[in-house]
C-alpha cells in the first residue's frame, strides 16, 4: 500500500495559511460577518416554548437523512404540544431533489406546505419577492430571538434587508476520507498534491474520489469550488451585475481541472447515473472501494443514520489552493442546512412563527452540538475533535460561498449544474461550458 503521508502537510487538514478574520466577504461577495468569527461559545438563553390559542394543522417539509432534517421538527413539534393543543402536527421528510420539484409544484399550485427547508439565497429571494414566503423581521427583532444567530448566517436568510427564515445547521464542503484505508495522512494543500494523491490511490486499485453525479449538484461541488479559488469570492456578485463574464479563464481553467481529475480517473464508473439520494456513491466507501468525498459536514450524520460505526473512521482536510488563482485559499464552498421558512399564506401564522422560535431554542442548539454538527445558533461548545476543527476552519475562512444553486437566480443554478455534469463527462468543452454559463447570465441580465 502507498505511503499516501510522504508527500502531504499539515495536520489534520488545516493549512497555516489560514489567519483568523472578523470582517469578510461572505456569502459569495454580499458584504457578510465571518459567520462563526467571535460566536461559537458566546452564551445566549431563550426561556420557556411560545403558546398559541390556534386551530388546525401546522405541515412542515424537510429533508430525509443526516438525522438532524427529521429530529430536529420532529423534537420541536414534540416542545409545542402542550402550548399548542388544538395543533395537529403534519411533518413529512422527502429526498433533496424530489423536495425541490414538489416544493416549486406546490407554491406554484397555492398549496404550499406552512413551513418548509431552505438553503437561503437567490432560490428563497425569488419566492420572498414573489411575496409567497412569510416576512419574519418583526418578530426576529422580538425577545432577542434575533440574537441567538451567527449573524453571518441568518443575513443568509436576508432579502432586501427584510428576513424570510432561519438557519439551523452551518455546512461546509470539505474532502472526507478513511483513514483506515488512507492512514494518518495529512491534507494534499495544492491542486497538483490532490492529483498526485488521487494517481497513489488508483494504483493501489481504489476508487479515489466517490460521487454519485446522477442529480448534478454533487458534481457542481468541484465547479464551485474551482471557480472560488480561481476567481476569488466576490466574482459571481461581479458576473451578476454586469461586471464580470462567466466566458473567462478562470472559468475555463477551473473546466479544465475538473476533467484533469476525469482523467486521472479519480472518479468511479458511471458516476453521473449513480444516485446519491439512494446511496450509491456511500456505497463505495462502506464497501471500502472508494477512499474519499467530496461532500458537506452533514456527510457523517447520514452516514451514522445509515450503518452503525463507519462515520468513526472519517477525517477530511480542505479543499486545495490553486496556483496563481485570484480566491483566498482559506475560502470554503458552504451554507446553511437545515433553516426554515414560513408560506405567507399559512393559516397558523403565530404557530409558524412559534414553530420557528422553537426549532432554535437551546435545546435544537443542543442537539445539533450532540449530532456533531454546526451550529447556526450561538452558545455552541465542541467537544468532538473533528466538529472544532471544523468550526476553527469556518471561523477562520476568508469567505463562504454558498452553494450556486442556491446562491444564484432558478434558472442559472440550473444550468451550472448541467454544465457541471457536462463538464464531467466531457460532453462539452471547458470552453464551451463558460459560454454556456455566460449565456445563461446574459439572458438573465436581460441582455
Amino acid at each position: 500500500m502507498t505511503d499516501y503521508s510522504r508527500r502531504l502537510r499539515h495536520p489534520f487538514g488545516l493549512s497555516p495559511r489560514l489567519s483568523r478574520r472578523s470582517v469578510v466577504r461572505g456569502a459569495a461577495g454580499l458584504g457578510l460577518a465571518s459567520p462563526f468569527a467571535g460566536q461559537l461559545l458566546r452564551a445566549s438563553a431563550q426561556d420557556g416554548t411560545p403558546a398559541s390559542d390556534e386551530q388546525g394543522t401546522l405541515s412542515v417539509w424537510s429533508l430525509t437523512g443526516a438525522g438532524l432534517n427529521e429530529a430536529l421538527p420532529s423534537g420541536a413539534a414534540e416542545r409545542m404540544a402542550d402550548s399548542h393543543p388544538n395543533i395537529e402536527f403534519d411533518l413529512q421528510a422527502l429526498q433533496n431533489d424530489p423536495f425541490k420539484t414538489r416544493l416549486r409544484t406546490a407554491i406554484g399550485s397555492d398549496s404550499p406546505p406552512d413551513i418548509w427547508h431552505t438553503w437561503g439565497g437567490g432560490v428563497l429571494a425569488e419566492y420572498a419577492r414573489e411575496g409567497v414566503v412569510l416576512d419574519i423581521t418583526d418578530a426576529l427583532d422580538e425577545g432577542g430571538w434575533k440574537d441567538r444567530f451567527a449573524q453571518g448566517l441568518l443575513d443568509l436568510m436576508k432579502v432586501d434587508d427584510r428576513y424570510y427564515g432561519v438557519p439551523i445547521v452551518a455546512n461546509t464542503v470539505v474532502f472526507w476520507y478513511n483513514t483506515e484505508l488512507l492512514g494518518d495522512i495529512t491534507a494534499p494543500t495544492t491542486w497538483d498534491e490532490l492529483i498526485q494523491l488521487v494517481t497513489d490511490i488508483k494504483a493501489d486499485g481504489l476508487v479515489p474520489i466517490t460521487l454519485g453525479n446522477q442529480t448534478k449538484w454533487p458534481g457542481a461541488f468541484y465547479l464551485n469550488y474551482l471557480v472560488l479559488r480561481t476567481k476569488g469570492a466576490a466574482f459571481l456578485e461581479q458576473v451578476m451585475a454586469g461586471e464580470a463574464s462567466f466566458d473567462d479563464p478562470g472559468v475555463v481553467r477551473a473546466g479544465e481541472m475538473m476533467q484533469e481529475l476525469v482523467d486521472a480517473g479519480a472518479f468511479p464508473d458511471g458516476f453521473n447515473g449513480i444516485d446519491i439520494d439512494t446511496g450509491g456513491s456511500r456505497r463505495l466507501l462502506y464497501g471500502e472501494q472508494a477512499a474519499m468525498e467530496l461532500m458537506g459536514t452533514w456527510l457523517p450524520g447520514t452516514i451514522a443514520s445509515e450503518i452503525d460505526g463507519f462515520a468513526e473512521k472519517l477525517s477530511f482536510f480542505p479543499f486545495p489552493e490553486i496556483d496563481d488563482g485570484e480566491g483566498d485559499p482559506s475560502s470554503v464552498l458552504g451554507g446553511v442546512s437545515p433553516a426554515y421558512a414560513i408560506s405567507a399564506a399559512t393559516e397558523v401564522p403565530e404557530t409558524a412563527v412559534n414553530f420557528l422560535r422553537t426549532i432554535t431554542d437551546d435545546a435544537a442548539r443542543d442537539q445539533v452540538v450532540a449530532e456533531n454538527r454546526l451550529s447556526a445558533m450561538v452558545g455552541a461548545t465542541y467537544e468532538d475533535e473533528a466538529t472544532s476543527q471544523l468550526a476553527t476552519l469556518l471561523e477562520e475562512a476568508a469567505s463562504v460561498q454558498l452553494f450556486w444553486d442556491q446562491y444564484l437566480p432558478p434558472e442559472l443554478g440550473q444550468a451550472q449544474l448541467d454544465v457541471s455534469q457536462g463538464l464531467l463527462s466531457k460532453s462539452i468543452t471547458p470552453e464551451e461550458a463558460a459560454v454556456q454559463l455566460e449565456e445563461s447570465a446574459a439572458s438573465l441580465r436581460g441582455e
